[in-house]
């Protein structure tokens, strides 16, 4: 198993980002949901739904990882409170990727594991996204694989042979929808690596930031004023279906408290 310090040494620092949460997880999962390797035929497999409880979780035909049939998504929408970073927003752990069930079975023997964040696409949102998994430790983040790095090292988180690291984080630099794909791999190359899996990560959008320039500042003031003032069905900031003033209110407390 690598160690927090060993990965903390391993893989360079973090770029500002946002970091992400399960939507609708049940209680039977409210923790997290875990993905590891197994190998067939000298070929890794990414596996899921092995767990008392996440039987909900499967990986189709066409390598998309699903939850009750719905293709499994990542929702970033919190505030990370730790070092570096702190202010940014993200989430609690939902998604853990290990190396370790397999591995009383035999299959997994002489493999040294990597999970590669081999492709972020967007659907929508930044054209070009940076994704992050990091492990957060003592209030700071480390452990870090980047999907941007030229190496291959830098862009897998490490797990070895059966790794097993909680407090898992995602993250990712601006609002949007965007497709991941993961691949397994084994740097004693033992096995060959695992088809693509893939799911998406989402980042809601900020509703303070009116004009959607990624920043809330006093524009987005003048821009709400402008519409609301105008009586414009983007002025309807509470949404109840009048433009008044508590749509006022109501922006300026989000404005207020940002994003």
């Amino acid at each position: 198993m690598a160690s927090k310090r060993a990965l903390n040494g391993m893989i360079g620092g973090l770029v500002g980002a946002v970091a992400c949460g399960l939507v609708g997880a049940p209680s039977a999962m409210a923790d997290h949901a875990h993905v590891t390797v197994d190998t067939a035929n000298g070929q890794i497999k990414i596996v899921t739904g092995y767990l008392f409880g996440e039987d909900n979780f499967t990986i189709d035909q066409d390598g998309w990882l699903r939850e009750d049939g719905e293709i499994f998504r990542l929702v970033c929408d919190q505030t990370w409170g730790g070092t570096p970073h702190t202010g940014w927003p993200v989430g609690i752990e939902q998604m853990t990727l290990t190396s370790d069930y397999f591995g009383a079975t035999g299959r997994l023997d002489g493999g040294h594991f990597w999970y590669e964040l081999a492709g972020v696409t967007t659907i929508e949102g930044d054209p070009t996204p940076t994704l992050i998994w990091a492990e957060e430790f003592n209030g700071t983040l480390v452990g870090i694989a980047d999907s941007d790095s030229a190496d291959r090292s830098k862009r897998s988180f490490e797990l070895g042979f059966i790794g097993h690291i909680h407090e898992q984080r995602q993250l990712i630099e601006q609002p949007g929808l965007y497709e991941v794909s993961l691949i397994a791999w084994d740097s004693n190359g033992v096995y060959t690596d695992s088809a693509p899996v893939r799911f998406y990560v989402e980042v809601p959008g900020c509703d303070a930031d009116i004009n959607g320039d990624g920043v809330v500042n006093t524009q987005d003031v003048l821009a709400f004023l402008n519409l609301w003032a105008a009586g414009d069905a983007r002025g309807d900031f509470n949404g109840d279906g009048t433009v008044n003033t508590q749509d006022v209110l109501a922006f300026l407390n989000a404005w207020n408290t940002g994003c």
